[in-house]
């Protein structure tokens, strides 16, 4: 008894021991944790708490640190004067732009510090290959599934009752489990999976028909969804295992919506870099044009200064030191403008300069800030009247948007939720099915009286189970499932009311663009003739200061008013350049004016290769689904620029065309 009392007491300081042992481990845990982020270091970690956190660079095979050529130093006032000139074409700078632009460039410069939101060329390949949310990685749920294993076990156990043990007390056992099978699930909703289980049992039961045996089985299995989560079209939309409120993010068809809500992004980016490129190319335009017409207004004003400093040191009449030092100060206030004219005045001015505003094109075009030449535009804006008209800008604007396509695919997407979303509020009815056939042997093959192997058993005894059912799963209430379909209501109401909030905007952007359209062009005819009458009144007034019949300050002031006639003349043209690219950015045709085409790059040859032999070894074969396929997801692709169509979508009349 006093053993049998010990014993017991050992047994129940067991569980105390371990307890004492884990708590220590947890608590070394807890000081080493402290140890790292307490404020006292223990012996040893003096040189590991100061470098925990230390700012490094990354070692990144990709990264480069240094240009292949470094460019120049930039052009400024201290700069002298250009050797060369680069005269561009404003179809050149749009081949420029759109050869070089891995990244969709921006004036404002969010690549530095927001590179996440860049846009890149790269976008909508990253949208299609994800293998979470991609269609590759929702086609990967209907793939077949391999699954095998192989264990052994070495079992050796005391029972304290024989029967327990098979008939010994002392149990040994070498036991050996493989597995292999393939599961599939079909776009029905349908489950099928083939399966082989084989055990091998080595032991010392006392009840044995042999001293190690072959256990091996095949199982079929089906289970179909007949009401819940079954069809064709649920399962391309949602994907298999889907639940309600998820968004279905692993569906086919969702997936697919995805893809082309990101082309609409990347096409929305190649048309707003685009529309950046041109307005940069006619700013600096105007910078140009505005530097001249401040040289021309600084020239003047030096001529008449000297003519005023000779009467001066003369001493003839109209050469006062008044009218000296009135010609003189406008001197120095005209060469003040034409420095920023030249290198750009400060942030926030209209006037950019053309040294500003050549680093800003260059930066668009991805070029480097200085190659040893100037860039200088080209092409000049036009002066004739240019006229569209209302309706039929408004219906290709209506057609063409991008941001409505994309919105419209979001619209799709969520039609496709709803859709999914009510199949939720039917019952869980499955039907299931299973069919095994089984072999017992004391070998695995072999051939011989019965039971000689298990593969020969299988074979030859047809010793075969089978279990036909059907499985149901019924919330009481549906609360989950009616919330999701209101939830889905909701959302497809929303980006309803967002699609007509948007068509209203673009009407009334439109509208605007035209109204500024007509602006601008009135704006042109009235510099043009400010301009005439400017340097007529400039012309008489020379004439007569040159009589003395006026004092130098009216012909100073001549003299500025026509520069600012000039300046505000080319500004005009320059903003009816402007005007005309902002209408064709509102109804959408930006892309189809530059003559810029969007389309997938090439695959490799290898990639074609791969294609070929992937069509031979899965040809296509009709499966009699038990529903029907979804609708349309889509009506075809969206006409570009010279694709042929049945009829043009817009044919805006001009005196000139367009170009």
């Amino acid at each position: 008894m006093e053993r049998s009392h010990h014993s017991h007491a050992q047994y129940r300081s067991r569980p105390r021991v371990a307890g004492c042992v884990l708590l220590c481990l947890v608590a070394l845990g807890c000081q080493s944790d402290r140890m790292a982020k307490g404020p006292y270091c223990a012996e040893g970690c003096e040189s590991y708490l100061p470098f925990a956190t230390e700012i490094e660079y990354p070692d990144s095979a990709c990264a480069e640190e240094e240009f292949d050529e470094r460019p120049l130093a930039p052009r400024s006032a201290k700069s002298a004067a250009p050797m060369a000139f680069w005269d561009l074409t404003l179809d050149e700078a749009v081949e420029l732009a759109l050869q070089g632009s891995d990244v969709l460039r921006e004036l404002g410069v969010r690549v530095v510090s927001t590179p996440d939101s860049t846009a890149t060329i790269y976008d909508p390949a990253i949208r299609e290959t994800d293998p979470l949310f991609g269609v590759q990685g929702a086609l990967s749920q209907f793939d077949t599934q391999l699954s095998t294993s192989l264990f052994w076990q070495n079992n050796d156990r005391v029972f304290n009752n024989r029967t327990l043990g098979g008939g010994v007390n002392q149990f040994r056992q070498d036991l050996s489990t493989f597995q292999f099978g393939f599961t599939k699930t079909a776009a029905t909703g349908t489950e099928m999976s083939i399966q082989n289980l084989t055990i091998h049992d080595a032991n010392n039961a006392g009840d044995n028909l042999f001293g190690s045996s072959w256990d091996t089985q095949f199982l079929a299995s089906v289970r179909h969804p007949l009401m819940q989560g079954g069809g064709v079209e649920f399962n391309r939309i949602a994907g298999p295992n889907a639940q309600p409120g998820f968004r279905f993010s692993s569906g086919v068809l969702i997936a697919r919506v995805d893809t082309d809500v990101a082309l609409a992004d990347f096409e929305a980016g190649v048309r707003d870099f685009l529309a950046e490129v041109e307005d940069a190319y006619w700013e600096l335009y105007f910078a140009y044009r505005e530097l001249d017409s401040k040289k021309a207004a600084r020239d003047s004003a030096l001529e008449t200064w000297r003519i005023t400093r000779a009467k001066y040191a003369q001493g003839l009449e109209g050469g006062e030191a008044l009218n000296e030092a009135r010609a003189r100060e406008q001197y120095y206030m005209l060469q003040d403008q034409v420095e920023d004219a030249l290198s750009g005045a400060a942030a926030g001015s209209r006037s950019v300069g053309v040294y500003r505003g050549e680093r800003a094109l260059r930066r668009l075009l991805g070029l480097p800030v200085n190659d040893g030449r100037l860039m200088r535009p080209a092409a000049e804006p036009s002066m004739a009247p240019v006229e569209f008209s209302w309706e039929t800008a408004l219906a290709e604007s209506l057609h063409r948007r991008v941001e409505l396509r994309r919105q419209r695919w979001r619209i799709r997407r969520r039609e496709l939720e709803l859709v999914a979303s009510r199949n939720f509020t039917l019952p869980r009815l499955d039907a299931v099915a299973q069919y095994r056939v089984r072999g017992f042997g004391d070998d695995l093959t072999g051939s011989g009286p019965p039971f000689r192997s298990a593969f020969q058993d299988l074979r030859n005894s047809g010793r075969s189970e089978w279990e036909v059912g059907l499985q149901v799963d019924v919330p009481l209430g549906y609360r989950q499932a009616w919330a999701a379909v209101r939830n889905a209501e909701l959302r497809l109401a929303r980006e309803t009311a967002v699609l007509d909030e948007q068509k209203q905007q673009i009407t009334h952007d439109l509208a605007d663009a035209l109204a500024e359209l007509h602006r601008a062009y009135a704006a042109v005819r009235n510099g043009f003739n400010r301009l005439a009458a400017a340097k007529q009144h400039l012309d008489a007034t020379a004439a007569a200061f040159q009589a003395d019949r006026v004092t130098v300050d009216l012909l100073l002031d001549a003299q500025e008013r026509l520069s600012l006639a000039q300046s505000r003349f080319q500004r005009s043209l320059t903003d009816y350049a402007l005007a005309q690219t902002n209408v064709h950015l509102q109804k959408g045709s930006l892309l189809a004016y530059n003559g810029v085409l969007l389309s997938e790059g090439p695959w490799s040859a290898r990639a074609h290769q791969d294609a070929r032999e992937t069509a031979r070894r899965w040809r296509p074969r009709a499966i009699p689904y038990p529903r029907v396929d979804p609708a349309p997801l889509s009506v075809g692709p969206f006409p570009q620029p010279w694709e042929p169509t049945n009829q043009p979508l817009s044919t805006p009349s001009s005196t000139v065309g367009e170009n």
